[in-house]
């Protein structure tokens, strides 16, 4: 090949060697479509050849042209490149073709989606259309085949494509145009749906199109297959379930989820010892949706209305494995017997934590399948005994806090997120990430070159510290090795910290604030001043105790569970990578939406690539349309918790706690409220203190990339293991938690003020807004802009 080629050559047809993108233009422009010109670099020039492309691409194309990334790794049998590729507009001059050129290679490093291998460049010349937009050969939302649905706006299509403009929504079914057509006109659109469904026929398959009309005549920018078609998923049957929209903040893969579902495999003892009349969660997965219910101690979980707080304390007392529960709770409560049970976690913390880190560093590439595969099954073991872990230290926990606010009940206008306030300190685990980093983000500070190393290098930090100094870099890979292997949202399926290095560069670069590390103290003061004195002593000594065991559930959160699911995401990205070079998987991401067995089946050749990708696009696909149709709160109808009122002493105290803090921890109905004129929203106060910033609303994994310093985290929720990415926020809010919840406590652990139970923040707060959250008052309000002059 030539250093460079047109769309109009016979080797622009080879994607291995132009991309996806400028492959496809290649071919509908052969085969007669309206296709802008086109100049291609090709996958693998070298850097010395882009000037002599840029100074020839600038003779021939006069005027202004677009720069585009054209990647042989885009729009695969399960995935499509959007978002990942980069277009420069208006671009004029051999210099400023170069620089784009070199642009969209810092993004596809930047964006880690395989650095610059596979990338070519496009270049074309600007068209000035009187319309542009994007086109779907059939319902993103439903996957209906049988409509052309058109988004469209005036001008160049950029804006729209950029999600900076809303455009003109309409479908186009057989000859009939529905909804906006905007200036565009049902003419329009039309001619529009005839070039979809001719593209259709060509290329095989409802595609994506970008568009352009100049003078009526439809110009095709881009065609890009479908590769995932929305499929409706199941609802579970049956009565009580309900979403879970307290620990995710986003859809879970099902190798995440099924996962997940093994640190859970010892509640039933460990509640069953505690006294708990719960067994646990039963949950299923709807399309990424995670559904629970109530798995009761005696009964079916479902099962309707418990029964009257008399009758529920008769049968405590007759029902035997109601009675063994009480003798359990009277065990558990006898003096000492809690504490035990964190300091059985407290004993094992150091090993624990080295058993992590040697297993981190076993080389998984140097093994064979069946050692890979005993490697992955012993992580499993590892996800089942960080499990009991965690809830062994849960149960003392929530007895302490739920006695504590009982003390302080008493107050007028005291709630749980009081209670809450006076215990903020951050769990070893939690600080630790943020004591190590702030170490080392002194140390770039102090090194010349090396804050501009990282600034020019943002999507290869190591690298970038390794030119400017060995030491320093050496201490980032043993601070991705201590903080960046934990599962992000409990999910091994997504990619954890150390696969996203733009934010470890900004996590380098940041200068956060300091929290208040005496507004505890103060807090607890306060509340000690307002209690009668007959209480004080009693209040001393619960606060004392919810002090010792409250760092500790967050740190088995991190340790015990989210670095486990790290070791498990380490195995997906190595069986992952395998099934890929076998072509058993179109990319590595894939592996995440299958399961355990069938992993395992791929790996031995016993699932063929058929059968492999079916199950992966199904999925998928289930995902997309949850993505467009997210499933109700709750499924079937929900029964009221139990009353507890009448069991017997030790009994009914358990009860009561682990009841109060399910109620905490999921959030009820949003209360109507008038608000005033700049607030937007109101929900509960999950951590106290005021802050401003820019909403990022981080709705999915792929966009914790465009968190920033300075701005509001808006999310469904948070999880311990997104402490590390804190530094960068100013405050956080949520439509799910509660005052308990995990992203209340890890607000008020790192001084961020948080508005959580919103239910609504997500779709109602936009992108870029500059807002005040109030995390004392639960609101988040517009800022209010600064006076100049």
């Amino acid at each position: 090949m030539s250093d460079w080629i047109t769309l109009d050559d016979g080797d622009a047809l080879a994607p291995r060697f132009v991309g996806s993108k400028a492959a496809a233009l290649a071919r509908l422009r052969m085969a007669g479509f309206e296709v802008p010109d086109g100049w291609i670099l090709p996958v693998g020039s070298a850097t010395e050849r882009w000037a002599g492309f840029a100074d020839a691409v600038t003779r021939v194309l006069h005027g202004p042209v677009a720069v585009r990334s054209s990647a042989s790794w885009e729009d695969l049998a399960t995935t499509a490149a959007a978002g990942q590729s980069v277009t420069v507009l208006d671009v004029e001059g051999g210099a400023a073709v170069l620089e784009a050129i070199r642009e969209c290679h810092r993004a596809a490093e930047e964006r880690d989606v395989r650095g610059d291998a596979g990338l070519a460049i496009l270049v074309q010349p600007m068209l000035a259309p009187d319309h542009a937009g994007v086109a779907f050969g059939l319902d993103p939302s439903t996957g209906d085949r049988d409509v052309v649905r058109i988004n469209a706006v005036e001008g160049i299509g950029a804006p729209l494509v950029g999600g900076e403009a809303v455009g003109w929504d309409m479908q186009v079914r057989g000859d009939r145009v529905e909804g906006d057509t905007g200036t565009l006109g049902p003419g329009g659109a039309r001619a529009v749906a005839a070039v979809v469904r001719r593209v259709e026929m060509l290329l095989g398959g409802p595609q994506d199109l970008e568009w352009a009309m100049v003078e009526g005549t439809v110009h095709v920018l881009q065609a890009r297959p479908v590769t995932v078609v929305p499929v409706r998923p199941t609802m579970p049957p049956g009565d009580g379930w309900e979403k879970d929209v307290a620990h995710y903040s986003d859809l879970l893969t099902p190798f995440g989820f099924e996962a997940l579902g093994r640190a859970s495999e010892a509640v039933p003892e460990v509640f069953a010892a505690a006294g708990f009349l719960i067994d646990g969660l039963e949950e299923v997965l709807v399309g990424g949706e995670s559904y629970g219910r109530v798995v009761p101690a005696i009964g079916a979980p479902g099962g309707g209305a418990p029964p009257p707080a008399a009758v529920l304390g008769v049968l405590a007392r007759l029902v035997p494995a109601l009675r063994r529960r009480t003798a359990a709770a009277r065990t558990l409560l006898a003096p000492g017997v809690a504490d035990r049970w964190i300091q059985r976690w407290i004993d094992q913390r150091e090993v624990w934590v080295e058993r992590m880190h040697d297993r981190r560093a076993d080389d998984l590439a140097a093994m064979d399948d069946e050692a890979l595969i005993a490697w992955g099954e012993a992580c499993l073991d590892v996800v089942v005994e960080g499990g009991r872990l965690h809830f062994e230290v849960m149960v003392p926990y929530v007895l302490a806090l739920h006695h504590l606010h009982g003390v302080l009940d008493q107050l007028p206008g005291w709630d749980a997120g009081d209670t809450a306030a006076l215990l903020a300190g951050a769990s070893p685990a939690t600080s630790a990430s943020e004591d190590d980093m702030r170490v080392l983000r002194n140390r770039v500070a102090a090194t010349p070159g090396a804050a501009e190393a990282l600034r020019g290098s943002p999507g290869r930090p190591v690298e970038a510290l390794e030119a400017v100094a060995v030491d320093l870099a050496d201490a980032l890979r043993g601070w991705l090795l201590d903080h960046g292997w934990r599962a992000l949202d409990y999910d091994a399926g997504m990619p954890v910290l150390a696969e996203r290095p733009v934010l470890v560069t900004r996590l380098l670069l940041a200068e956060p604030m300091r929290p208040d590390e005496e507004a505890p103290v103060r807090a607890a003061r306060d509340a000690r001043d307002r209690l009668p004195a007959a209480d004080r002593v009693a209040f001393d000594r619960a606060l004392a105790t919810a002090r010792q065991r409250y760092p500790w559930r967050e740190d088995t959160v991190v340790l015990a569970g989210d670095m486990p699911l790290g070791l498990l995401r380490a195995w997906l990205l190595e069986v992952g990578g395998r099934l890929v070079d076998r072509r058993l998987l179109p990319t590595v991401g894939d592996g995440a939406y299958l399961l355990w067995a069938e992993l395992v089946d791929a790996l031995r050749g016993r699932l063929p690539r058929t059968e492999a990708v079916g199950l992966v696009v199904r999925r998928r696909g289930e995902e997309a349309w949850t993505r467009a149709n997210p499933g109700p709160l709750v499924v079937g109808t929900q029964g009221p918790p139990p009353d507890v009122s009448a069991l017997p002493s030790a009994l009914r105290r358990v009860n009561e706690a682990v009841l109060w803090l399910v109620g905490l921890e999921y959030p009820g109905d949003v209360d109507e409220v008038d608000l005033a004129e700049a607030v937007l929203l109101t929900g509960v106060g999950g951590s106290p203190g005021t802050a401003e910033g820019t909403v990022r609303i981080i709705t999915d994994h792929t966009r914790l990339d465009r968190l920033e310093e300075g701005d509001v985290l808006v999310c469904q929720t948070t999880n311990p293991a997104w402490v590390p990415l804190f530094p960068l926020v100013r405050a956080i809010v949520a439509d799910g938690g509660g005052a308990l919840s995990h992203v209340s406590i890890a607000a008020r652990e790192h001084g961020l003020p948080a508005v959580v139970g919103t239910r609504v923040a997500t779709s109602v707060l936009v992108d870029g807004q500059r807002v005040r959250v109030d995390g004392t008052t639960g609101s988040v309000s517009l800022a209010v802009p600064a006076r100049t002059g």
